[in-house]
C-alpha cells in the first residue's frame, strides 16, 4: 500500500482545496523556509561597524549617576598577571586571534566628565560578538591601546553571561591593556552578547580623538615562550584616522568638563554670532575697486599708493615675463634670485601670453641710500641690528615697467621677494602701489614642531619651511626627542629609540604609544631623519634664511633615551626608591643629573648635533635642551645625588643646568630651553640667577634663550616671561593659550586636537594675541570663565611688570604631535592659524598700543581682523592651494530668518570659499548644492527637517590645486530634529551594533523561529490535504 492510499484513508477535515491552491501554499511555505535560512546566515555574519551603534550605549541604562554608584561599590582588580596563569594558544590560536581582531565589535563611549578632584571622566567600553558561536574561544589574549588619560578604577558591567571578567591596567604613558581573566578567560566572548567594561580615569575626555586608534590583540604565551615579539593584530574597527569606534559625545555631561565649563559645541547660529562679534557687530565694508590691493600678510610698515590717475602694472603673467637681475656693486643676491626662478618655474606658461616684458632689479648693500631715505621720510625710529638685516623697500615704476627690490642685507632682499610674490598673486585690478617699506617687529619669528611623538616625513617639513618663508618666519625649532621617540642619528642607541612596536622584551623597540601600529614599521611611530636627510633639511632652510634649532628634551621627557640605553648606560639611579610620574603619566622618564652616564650622554648629544650640522655645511648656533615638566619628587632620595651632597631638588636642577650650559659653551653655542628648566623650584617660581649657577662652570654659553609658555593665571606662573626678561634672559613668547596650534580649532568633540591650556584656539584667537601685554591674554580661564587679572595679581602680592622690553626678542607658534597620527594632518592643524602667528611676530598692530578706552582697542582690533581675513580669503588661501599645501576650513555659519524662514549662509572667510548645503528629511536624499555667494539666503523646501552644511575651497577637478573641505555640520529646521542629534555627522544611520541592537536582533531570531514552525505545520497540513484528494481524472 503506498503512502498516498494510506493518507487517503485518514482525510483531514475541511481540506477540500484545489490543486492550484495547494501549489501556492507549498510555494509560500518553501519561501518561509528559505527566508529563515538566509536570515540565520545574515544574523550569524559579523556586522559591519557603524558608529550609530555606539550611540545606543548612551541610550542604555548606564547613566552617569548609576555608573558612579556601581564604581563606588565595586571591588577592583588592579594587579598584574604574571607567570603560570598565562596560557599557551591552543589549536588554531593564530587563526582565532585574527578572527577576533577582524570581527570584534568595539565601542568606546564617554558617559560623563566632572571637574571635582582635579577632573575625572567615566567611560564604557563595549566588546560585542556578532556571531552565534563564541568569538576568541580557545585562546588567551590581551588587548593594548592608548588613552589620553589613565584609568583609575574599573569593573566589568553587564553582558558576558556575568562570568567573564576583565583586568584593566595602565602600563606606562598613554598605553593600557584589557585582559579576560578568571575561569572563563579562554572561553571567548559569548555569542550575541556584549561585554561592558566601565571605568573612571583622571582628567577629562571630551573629544573623539582622546582615544587613539589601532587597538591591538596579542596572544598570551607561557613563561617558556622564547619569541621576542609575539604576534600582534590590530582590531579592525579601530584602524584608521576617523576613530569611528568612539561614540559621539552628544550631551553636556559628555562634552563639558563639569558644571563650571562655559563652552559648548558651536551651532551654525553661534558661529554666525561670533563671526559678527569679531567684526565689531557688523559686516566689513566692501573694498573700493580703486583702492590699493588688500593688505599683505603679514602687514607691512608702510604702503604708498600710486598718485591719482596713474595706471598700475597689469599682474597677469608679470613674473613669467620678467627679466630678473642683480645690480652691479651689490651684495650677493644668489639665494633670492634662485628662489624667484624656482617660483617662476612653478607657474603655468599659459599665464604669460598677454604679459609685456618687465625689469626686476635686486640690490642689497649695507648703506642702501633709497632705503635709508624711505625710512627717514616716513619718520621710522632707529632700527635695531636685526631690523636692518630684514628691512626692505619695494618700488614700482609702471611707466618704465620696472620693479626695484632694495635692502641692507640678503635677508631683507629675500623678504622683499616674498612681498613681491604675494602682490603678483593678487587677482584684483592692476597693481596700484608705488612702494612698500617694511621691517620686522621681532628678531625671533618661529615655529616649534614636535616630530618626536609622531614623526613627520621630510617632504612635510620642506613644505612647512616653504610656508614659513612665504610669511617671513625665520626659526624652525625641531622637537626631536620625547618619551615616545628620538628622530636623529645621535647616540649609539638611536635606532631603538626611533622605533615603536609591540616587543615585551624591549630589545627591538619602544612600546606603541599614541596609537602607533604595533607591527608595520612605518612613520609616524617609526623612523628617524638620516644624516643625509637632516643635511637636506638644514640646507633647504638656510636657503630661505631660516635657522633650524634642534631640541633634545632633558632631563624629563626622556623615556625613549632611558629605555634605549638601558643595556648601554645607567641614566637613572637603581637605588632611588622614588617612582615619580610625569604629567603624561610616564614612570621613570627623567634622567638623573647625578649619574656620570647622564653627564656623558649630554656631552655626546651636543657633540653629535654639532657634527651633523657641520657635515651639512650649516653650523649649529643654538642648542635647545628642553628642560620642561620635570617630575616634582624626582632625585631627592637618590643615593648618587646624596653622595654629591645634593639633597634638594633645586640643587640637583642647578647641577643639570650647569652641565648643559657647559656643553653649549664648549662648542660656542647659545643655550635655549623651556622656562621650566630655568625656574627655581619653590613657591615663588623665580628664574635662576645664571651668573650664580654658572659661577663654577668651565665654559659658558653665548647666550640664554627662554621659551615662555605657562600663561594661565590659575597656574601661578602668568608673569614668568616678564620675570625672565627683567633678569637678563632673552625671552621668546610661546604662550599656550593662544599660540599652541595643536589645540582644537572649535570647542567641539569632533575637532582633532588638545584642550588642556584653553578649550580652543581658532584663527581669531591666535590673531588677537597681544605680545605687548601678556596679561591681556589671560582674561579667560580654561573653563571659559572671565578672569579679573588685576584682582588676581593683587591677591598674590602683585604681578611682575616689564622693565626690560628689549629682552622680549620673539614669538613662536607650537605644534605638538600627540594627535598627528598621519602626515596629512600636520599642515591642516597649522594652517591658516600659522598666518596669524606670523602676523603677530612680524607686525605690531595699532590696537596693541590702544589700551584705554577699551572700546577703542576693540574697534581697532575688529577693523584689523576684517582686513586680515579679507587678505587671507582673497589671496593667501589661493596661494597655498596652488602650491598644493593643505589647510583647514571652519564649517559655515548660518542663521534662519523667523519671518521668511530662509537661511542666510556665511563664513569666517568672506571670499572664494564655497558654501555647500543639502537638506535631509522625509524621503529626501542628500543632494548637495552651492550658495551663489557669501551672505546668500536659501529657501527651505517642504518636509526638510535639517540642513547639512560644509565649506569648500577650490575645484575638485583641478589637479593643479588642492581642494579643501570643512567637516559637515547640521542646522536643525524643526524642534524635534534639534534634540540630541545636532552633533551627529550626516551619513551615520543608526544600526543594530549597540546594546539595544543585540536585543532587537535576538527578538528577530525568535520571530523567524516561529515562522519556521508555522511553515512546518503548514507543510504537514498541505501534505495531508494533497493525499486526501481524489486521483486526477477520477
Amino acid at each position: 500500500m503506498n503512502l498516498r492510499l494510506l493518507l487517503a484513508r485518514t482525510p483531514c477535515p475541511g481540506c477540500y482545496y484545489s490543486r492550484f491552491a495547494i501549489r501556492v501554499g507549498s510555494a509560500a511555505a518553501a519561501v518561509l523556509c528559505l527566508l529563515f535560512i538566509v536570515s540565520s546566515v545574515y544574523y550569524n555574519r559579523p556586522a559591519a561597524y557603524s558608529s550609530g551603534g555606539a550611540n545606543s550605549i548612551l541610550r542604555s541604562a548606564l547613566q552617569p549617576a548609576q555608573l558612579a554608584d556601581k564604581l563606588q561599590n565595586a571591588q577592583f582588580d588592579t594587579g598584574s598577571r604574571v607567570g603560570g596563569d598565562r596560557l599557551p594558544a591552543v589549536g588554531g590560536g593564530a587563526d582565532e586571534l585574527h578572527r577576533l581582531a577582524q570581527h570584534l565589535r568595539l565601542v568606546y563611549a564617554v558617559t560623563a566628565n566632572t571637574d571635582s578632584g582635579g577632573g575625572s571622566h567615566s567611560v564604557v567600553i563595549r566588546l560585542g560578538n556578532p556571531f552565534k558561536t563564541r568569538l576568541g574561544a580557545g585562546i588567551r589574549w590581551r588587548m593594548y591601546f592608548s588613552l589620553m588619560h589613565p584609568v583609575v578604577q574599573h569593573q566589568t558591567g553587564g553582558g558576558c553571561g556575568r562570568k567573564l571578567q576583565f583586568l584593566f591596567k595602565h602600563v606606562n604613558g598613554y598605553l593600557h591593556y584589557l585582559e579576560p581573566t578568571g575561569e572563563a578567560a579562554a572561553d571567548g566572548l559569548p555569542p550575541g552578547d556584549d561585554c561592558l567594561i566601565e571605568y573612571t580615569g583622571n582628567g577629562h575626555i571630551i573629544g573623539r580623538y582622546d582615544a587613539f586608534p589601532n587597538w591591538y590583540l596579542v596572544p598570551l604565551m607561557p613563561p617558556s615562550y622564547e619569541a621576542e615579539s609575539p604576534q600582534a593584530v590590530v582590531v579592525e574597527c579601530t584602524a584608521g584616522l576617523a576613530n569611528q569606534f568612539v561614540a559621539p559625545l552628544l550631551t553636556p555631561a559628555q562634552f563639558k568638563r563639569g558644571q563650571a565649563d562655559a563652552h559648548s559645541p558651536w551651532t551654525p547660529e553661534e558661529r554666525e554670532r561670533r563671526r559678527l562679534a569679531y567684526l565689531g557687530g557688523r559686516e566689513a565694508p566692501a573694498p573700493s575697486k580703486s583702492a590699493p590691493p588688500p593688505r599683505l600678510v603679514p602687514a607691512p610698515i608702510h604702503v604708498q599708493p600710486l598718485p591719482p590717475g596713474q595706471l598700475g602694472l597689469p599682474l597677469a603673467g608679470l613674473l613669467l615675463a620678467a627679466r630678473i637681475r642683480s645690480e652691479v656693486g651689490c651684495d650677493s643676491a644668489e639665494l633670492t634670485l634662485a628662489y624667484l626662478e624656482e617660483r617662476r618655474k612653478a607657474l603655468s606658461p599659459a599665464s604669460s601670453a598677454a604679459a609685456e616684458p618687465i625689469d626686476i632689479s635686486l640690490c642689497a648693500r649695507p648703506e642702501e641710500a633709497s632705503l635709508t631715505a624711505a625710512l627717514a621720510s616716513t619718520k621710522q625710529p632707529a632700527l635695531l641690528q636685526f631690523q636692518r638685516r630684514w628691512a626692505y623697500l619695494l618700488r614700482f615704476h609702471p611707466t618704465r615697467r620696472r620693479l626695484e627690490l632694495r635692502a641692507f642685507a640678503p635677508e631683507g632682499l629675500f623678504a622683499a621677494a616674498q612681498t613681491l610674490l604675494a602682490l603678483l598673486h593678487d587677482p584684483g585690478p592692476p597693481l596700484s602701489v608705488r612702494s612698500v617699506l617694511d621691517y620686522p617687529r621681532f628678531e625671533y619669528r618661529g615655529l616649534m614642531l614636535d616630530v618626536a611623538r609622531n614623526m613627520q616625513p621630510l617632504a612635510v617639513l620642506l613644505k612647512i619651511l616653504d610656508v614659513m618663508a612665504m610669511y617671513k618666519l625665520n626659526k624652525l625649532h625641531l622637537h626631536l626627542s620625547d618619551d615616545e621617540g628620538l628622530r636623529l642619528p645621535i647616540t649609539d642607541a638611536f635606532k631603538l629609540a626611533s622605533r615603536r612596536c609591540h616587543d615585551p622584551s624591549g630589545k627591538l623597540c619602544l612600546p606603541p604609544q599614541l596609537g602607533s601600529h604595533p607591527t608595520d614599521g612605518r612613520p609616524p611611530g617609526v623612523g628617524y631623519y638620516s644624516s643625509t636627510e637632516y643635511a637636506q633639511l638644514l640646507k633647504y632652510a638656510a636657503d630661505r634664511f631660516i635657522e633650524v634649532i634642534p631640541e633634545v628634551d632633558m632631563p624629563a621627557h626622556a623615556h625613549s633615551l632611558i629605555a634605549a640605553h638601558r643595556h648601554r648606560a645607567q641614566l637613572t639611579d637603581p637605588g632611588d626608591p622614588s617612582r615619580p610620574v610625569s604629567v603624561q603619566n610616564y614612570f621613570n622618564n627623567s634622567l638623573n643629573p647625578c649619574m656620570p652616564d647622564t653627564q656623558q650622554l649630554v656631552r655626546r648629544v651636543v657633540s653629535d648635533l654639532v657634527r651633523l650640522h657641520s657635515l651639512a655645511g650649516v653650523p649649529l648656533s643654538t642648542f635647545n635642551f628642553g628642560g620642561d615638566e620635570p617630575p616634582g619628587d624626582a632625585w631627592q632620595a637618590s643615593p648618587a645625588c646624596q653622595r654629591l651632597g645634593l639633597g634638594s631638588r633645586d640643587s640637583i636642577n642647578r647641577l643639570f643646568l650647569r652641565t648643559v650650559a657647559e656643553q653649549a659653551g664648549r662648542h660656542g653655542l647659545s643655550l635655549m630651553g623651556w622656562e621650566d628648566g630655568y625656574v627655581v623650584k619653590d613657591s615663588d617660581k623665580r628664574p635662576y640667577n645664571l651668573t650664580e649657577v654658572l659661577a663654577t662652570a668651565d665654559r659658558r654659553p653665548n647666550g640664554s634663550l627662554v621659551l615662555s609658555w605657562l600663561n594661565q593665571m590659575a597656574w601661578g606662573s602668568g608673569d614668568l616671561a616678564y620675570k625672565f626678561a627683567n633678569q637678563g634672559y632673552k625671552v621668546v613668547l610661546a604662550h599656550a593659550t593662544h599660540l599652541y596650534l595643536d589645540h582644537q580649532q572649535e570647542p567641539d568633540p569632533e575637532e582633532r586636537g588638545l584642550y588642556w591650556a584653553t578649550r580652543f584656539i581658532d584663527l581669531r584667537k591666535a590673531f588677537s594675541y597681544d605680545a605687548a601685554d601678556i596679561y591681556a591674554n589671560m582674561r579667560e580661564d580654561i573653563m571659559g570663565q572671565p578672569v579679573d587679572v588685576k584682582a588676581t595679581c593683587s591677591q598674590r602680592g602683585g604681578c611682575a611688570s616689564l622693565h626690560q622690553p628689549g629682552n622680549i626678542i620673539g614669538l613662536s607658534g607650537a605644534l605638538w604631535g600627540e594627535t598627528l597620527q598621519a602626515e596629512q594632518l600636520a599642515l591642516p592643524m597649522l594652517l591658516p592659524r600659522l598666518l596669524a602667528v606670523a602676523e603677530r611676530a612680524w607686525h605690531r598692530a595699532s590696537w596693541e598700543a590702544a589700551k584705554d578706552p577699551p572700546a577703542l582697542r576693540d574697534a581697532l582690533l575688529a577693523a584689523d581682523w576684517a582686513a586680515f581675513v579679507d587678505a587671507v580669503s582673497r589671496r593667501e588661501l589661493s596661494r597655498l592651494s596652488r602650491l598644493r599645501i593643505p589647510f583647514s576650513l571652519p564649517p559655515p555659519a548660518a542663521l534662519r530668518s523667523p519671518a521668511s524662514g530662509r537661511v542666510r549662509l556665511s563664513h569666517q572667510m568672506p571670499h572664494n570659499v564655497r558654501l555647500l548645503y543639502a537638506f535631509a528629511g522625509s524621503g529626501r536624499g542628500e543632494h548637495w548644492e552651492e550658495a551663489a555667494r557669501h551672505g546668500d539666503e536659501v529657501a527651505v523646501p517642504d518636509g526638510a527637517v535639517r540642513m547639512l552644511l560644509k565649506a569648500g575651497f577650490g575645484d575638485p577637478g583641478n589637479r593643479h590645486e588642492s581642494y579643501i573641505e570643512s567637516r559637515t555640520v547640521q542646522l536643525p529646521l524643526t524642534a524635534s530634529s534639534a534634540s540630541g542629534q545636532l552633533l551627529r555627522e550626516p551619513g551615520r544611520p543608526p544600526s543594530a551594533n549597540g546594546v539595544e541592537g543585540a536585543a532587537k536582533s535576538t527578538a528577530l531570531r525568535w520571530l523567524l523561529l516561529l515562522l519556521l514552525a508555522a511553515a512546518a505545520v503548514g507543510l504537514a497540513c498541505l501534505a495531508c490535504c494533497w493525499a486526501s484528494l481524489p486521483p486526477k481524472g477520477s
